[in-house]
């Protein structure tokens, strides 16, 4: 015997595209120790769109170098810092 029972159940999916571009722009090509570094950069989606509130972390390719961040994306996805290398850290 199979019995079928009907639901009304809903759910609601989000889906959220696979496709983000992170733009990344610096004030210096080469910076050194105790100098500051101003970046800047936006956080688009799929369609070119910024994408408002996202979280921007920068890091260095040494694993004992520090992480910059986060930086909040504004209303247009456009995020932007200033950093000061520290004393002593040296790395590409």
């Amino acid at each position: 015997m199979s019995v079928y029972l009907p639901s009304e159940a809903r759910r609601s999916i989000h889906v959220i595209s696979a496709v983000t571009t992170v733009t990344f722009e610096s004030d210096k090509d080469v910076v050194a120790a105790g100098e500051r570094i101003r970046f800047w950069g936006d956080v688009l989606d799929w369609a070119g769109r910024g994408l408002a509130g996202r979280e921007v972390y920068i890091w260095w390719f040494s694993p004992e170098a520090p992480v910059i961040g986060p930086i909040i994306t504004d209303e247009n996805g456009h995020y932007e810092a200033e950093y000061t290398v520290p004393w002593g850290w040296s790395g590409a």
